[in-house]
């Protein structure tokens, strides 16, 4: 352990680079002074002083970086090696100052023993030296008789013996007071005692804790302190108990809680104190907890007060935070979590819950700690209904800190209550839904209620009606005989038609089912009008319709044959101005009475026997055709044959229609072979070809188009082709529906050719079509359009690559001469825009032609697609590198400062950094089909001319020139090198 305990690690420190920083200083002045004293061995007294400077620096130097201690270990122990090396060499200037200068440092900073191991040891090496300095072992001092060398000795040692003294009781002093204002500072109570119980110091909280008087503050007795103390106690024999037992054990450390007789409470530590690794006294310390107690009791008893409520109540309660962790909750709610209270604090309730409802009520927690405000809920859970009110709690910074929630099962009330509206419902949704118009009388006719449709029936509002009459609307009967009418009907009830007079004086057909009640000793009639004026209308067309249709059959184009339920002719009905062959025939000229089989050849007698038997089945109209021969011409017809029903809804015969579909017929296998051979030929033909109706869907498509899309028939029959492969530019913008060709045509009606529009296949790529868009045009009138296109994304790469060669490059593919003119011409224009410079850079290779003459112009090819790939990048993306020619490179700089000076430093720059990056090796390979690659390393130098504009030129020739010129003025001046362009060397 340390002699003194320093405020921190900085006081070692601070004390020991003073303590080195003034063994450097002695050492420099021996050094400088005092070896020109010495007689002989000047020059080993020199390497002396300057080894120990140099161990002095080293540990100076391990200390300033945090290893105080350890530097001065290592210090200390090499000094002595050389301390006890000059004792036996007859050089002993240094060794009595330094040693005991050391040894005090060593005692301060690490330990006490460590000093005096050291200087115990030197001292020894001293003794043994004067035993072999009698016996003539070992040469005589070599200061012995130079008084002057002696006096300097002297004041050395003096020197380095009081070095650490005024450090060390700065440190002692400073230490001391610390001690003392940390003890007074402490807001715990503190008293010192050593192994004898004798008091060593105490803080003024600790005599204010303990109320003492100053008689017992005796630091050479305790007994009457402890005696004291002990009588204010609820349990003085255990306080003494355990002060006796610390005592006899001085290494234990203990901490327990006292009980005063007034109430407070204290808690109490204590704490061995060591010194030297030794125990030297103890550390008491008291805390007064009783404000703490009294909390903690009012808590306790808060809690009892809180359990209480929470479980004398039959709702669930519980208390959680804005996570849903369960900081409180009663037996009610734990029950039906099916878990006791103590097992789910601190767990989140809505764990407990299924995700649906806690999804709710999570939702409905963090909407209270969001608003602060309260809320009120239901759900269901488990099929039990819920309500839950949420509180807000505060905490004690004002914020909301918990939820309280408090849930109600409200089950069997809903379920009363849904009872009750049900059967109310029902009654009103009786009367609201149903189509006939139901109301209630009184005996004397006095409208009692009505349901909407009855209002409606007669036209009038709820509100005119309330209290009516029945007379306000019957017009058979007068008033008396209305009267008696609703009283018979309320003894027999009954049904009639009748005629009631609307709100508007129109008349209904209306038939009433009634019958009477008797309600609390009165008899009300219950009746339910239905509006029969549209039955009585049918009827009455009906008539008119089967006239029409005796009148429309002798008039229609067809021949209509009706049949009896076994199959013959009842009826028979041939159009007047029918020049066709007739599809009935018979020898004797009578059809009525035969059947289908008499009348037709065998084959046609079969279809109409299997149609009348499928009717018999599952009575759906049937359609066949079947054909004739007569006089060698061929005829065909069609037929369409369905039930006749009776009152008893039986097959009474057959109603059969039919047509002569010769020449349609003839027609439809004309169109077909035409549209066959049309088919063939839009499949035939490599351009993709599809039609759209008059709203823009796809009817229509060949396989070429399918081909090109990566879509099948069914993904694009009845689709919008803009939606479904025409809804982006190339460019990924989104393509407006009105802009679309398609869309135009079938607008105006006008034909249309691209030859740029974009195309979006089943994969997400694209492609470049030419289409063509045609309307199609039946009787004057847009019913269409026709699409045909081609895939031209192959000649849109040959056009781009045709245009890459006429403007790059082919070996390095930068822009080459003519696009550079462009590129310089379109840089002048801005800059004379912008008011800003341009610079234009022409590069010429040093080093090239050898590589080519050693190597080949393969490796120089090679070289060349380097110094592109470094150039580009050099410079900007705005910025142009080109190809001049050969070796020859030029680069344009636009967007430079608008003053000429700073933009000639930009370009100076962007040169430098060019220069520097070509002039890096150049490592390239050449790859060998019969032998192994040959790797060349190659060093290729730059030299650069520069052009200003627009001031210094007017045309992009000029430029050119000028910085050829600046090129040509570099190279003279030993190549590697950056010129601009000067007139007066031109």
């Amino acid at each position: 352990m340390p002699l003194v305990s320093l405020s921190s690690q900085s006081s070692y420190t601070r004390l020991l680079n003073r303590f080195y920083g003034i063994f450097f200083l002695v050492c420099t002045v021996f050094l400088t002074i005092g070896v020109p004293f010495v007689f002989y061995r000047k020059t080993v007294s020199a390497v002396i002083a300057m080894s120990m400077m140099l161990a002095v620096w080293l540990a100076w130097r391990m200390s300033r970086r945090g290893q105080p201690q350890k530097s001065l270990l290592y210090f200390a122990g090499g000094l002595w090696v050389l301390l006890v090396g000059l004792i036996f060499t007859g050089l002993p200037p240094y060794s009595a100052a330094t040693a005991l200068a050391m040894a005090v440092m060593l005692a301060v900073v690490i330990h006490v023993r460590a000093g005096v191991f050291f200087g115990v040891a030197y001292l020894l090496a001293w003794l043994l030296y004067v035993v072999l300095q009698s016996a003539q072992l070992v040469p005589v001092p070599y200061f012995v008789g130079n008084p002057l060398t002696g006096w300097f000795i002297g004041a050395v040692a003096f020197w380095l013996v009081l070095l650490p003294i005024p450090g060390l009781v700065r440190s002692l002093r400073r230490a001391a007071s610390l001690q003392r204002a940390v003890i007074e500072a402490a807001t715990d109570g503190i008293l010192v005692v050593n192994n004898d119980g004798k008091m060593e110091t105490y803080n003024q909280r600790f005599v204010d804790l303990w109320r003492i008087p100053a008689e017992y503050l005796n630091p050479y007795q305790d007994s009457g302190l402890v005696a004291y103390v002990a009588q204010q106690l609820v349990d003085p024999e255990q306080f003494l108990q355990k002060v006796r037992e610390l005592y006899a054990h001085p290494e234990r450390s203990s901490f327990d809680t006292l009980r005063f007789k007034d109430g407070r409470v204290f808690e109490r530590h204590s704490q061995p104190q060591c010194l030297d690794e030794q125990i030297v006294g103890r550390v008491w310390s008291f805390r007064d907890v009783s404000e703490r107690e009294r909390t903690q009791a009012a808590l306790r008893h808060g809690k009892e007060q809180f359990e209480a409520i929470l479980n004398a109540t039959s709702e669930s309660i519980f208390l959680a935070d804005r996570n849903g962790v369960l900081l409180a909750i009663n037996a009610t709610a734990a029950h039906r979590m099916n878990s006791e209270p103590g097992q789910l604090l601190g767990q989140c309730v809505f764990d407990k819950f299924p995700p649906g409802v806690a999804a709710t009520r999570r939702a409905s927690l963090a909407e209270v700690f969001a608003t602060g405000q309260g809320q009120y809920t239901q759900d269901m859970r488990a099929n039990r209904a819920f309500a839950l009110n949420y509180y807000p709690v505060a905490g004690p910074d004002g914020a909301i800190a918990s939820v309280a929630v408090f849930a109600a099962d409200i089950t069997e009330r809903q379920q009363a209550e849904q009872a009750a509206v049900a059967l109310v419902q029902r009654n009103q949704l009786l009367m609201q839904t149903a189509t006939e118009g139901i109301h209630v009388l009184d005996s004397t006719g006095r409208l009692i209620e009505a349901n909407g449709a009855f209002v409606r029936m007669l036209g009038y509002t709820a509100q005119e009606l309330e209290n009516a009459n029945a007379a306000q609307w019957n017009v058979i009967w007068g008033e008396d005989e209305l009267r008696q009418k609703i009283n018979e009907l309320i003894q027999h009830g009954g049904a009639f038609e009748t005629v009631h007079r609307r709100k508007d004086g129109t008349l209904l057909d209306v038939e009433v089912h009634a019958s009477g009640v008797c309600i609390e000793g009165q008899n009300y009639l219950y009746a339910a009008s239905r509006d029969i004026s549209q039955r009585k209308r049918n009827e009455a067309q009906r008539v008119a319709r089967e006239a029409r249709l005796t009148s429309l059959m002798a008039s229609m184009q067809d021949t209509v044959v009706v049949l009896d339920a076994q199959g013959r002719v009842l009826e028979y009905f041939v159009p007047k101005d029918n020049s066709s062959h007739p599809p009935f025939c018979s020898s004797d000229g009578q059809i009525v009475g035969k059947t289908c089989q008499d009348l037709l050849p065998a084959a046609a007698g079969q279809l109409f026997a299997a149609a009348i038997a499928a009717l018999l089945v599952d009575d759906q109209a049937q359609t066949f055709d079947y054909a004739a021969v007569d006089g060698g011409q061929a005829y065909h017809f069609v037929v369409t044959m369905s039930h006749i029903h009776g009152a008893s809804q039986a097959a009474e015969g057959f109603f059969t229609v039919v047509r002569d579909n010769t020449l349609r017929r003839n027609a439809r296998r004309d169109i077909e072979r035409l549209a066959q051979r049309n088919k063939l030929l839009l499949n035939s033909v490599g351009e993709g070809i599809f039609d759209v109706d008059a709203a823009g869907r796809t009817t229509f498509t060949n396989p070429a188009a399918l081909a090109m899309l990566g879509l099948t028939e069914a993904d694009i029959l009845g689709q919008y082709p803009h939606a479904l492969f025409h809804h982006h530019h190339e460019d990924g913008s989104p393509y407006p529906h009105r802009q679309c060709p398609i869309h135009a045509v079938l607008r105006d009606g006008q034909h249309r050719r691209l030859e740029a529009e974009w195309f979006w296949r089943q994969d997400g790529t694209g492609f470049a079509v030419s289409m063509t868009v045609t309307p199609i045009v039946e009787d004057g009138q847009r019913v269409g359009a026709v699409v045909v296109f081609q895939d031209i994304t192959e000649r849109k790469r040959a056009q781009a690559e045709i245009h890459r060669l006429a403007f790059h490059d082919a070996l390095t593919q930068l822009p080459n001469r003519r696009l550079l003119n462009d590129r310089l011409v379109q840089s002048m224009a801005a800059c004379t825009r912008s008011a800003q410079h341009g610079a234009l850079l022409f590069l010429d290779l040093d080093n090239f032609k050898p590589l080519n003459d050693a190597h080949g112009h393969d490796v120089g090819d090679m070289l060349l697609q380097d110094v592109a790939r470094r150039l580009t990048q050099c410079v900007r993306q705005v910025d142009t590198v080109a190809r001049f020619g050969g070796d020859e490179f030029v680069v344009v700089l636009g967007e430079l400062d608008a003053g000429l000076d700073a933009a000639r430093l930009q370009a100076t720059l962007v040169a430098a950094k060019i220069r520097h990056a070509l002039e890096q090796p150049y490592d390239l390979t050449v790859a060998h089909d019969d032998g192994p690659d040959t790797h060349v390393q190659h060093r290729c130098t730059s030299s650069i001319g520069i052009s200003m504009f627009p001031e210094q030129a007017n045309t992009a020739d000029d430029i050119l020139k000028r910085a050829d010129t600046a090129m040509y003025q570099a190279k003279a001046c030993g190549r590697n090198a950056v010129r601009f362009h000067d007139p007066a060397s031109a």
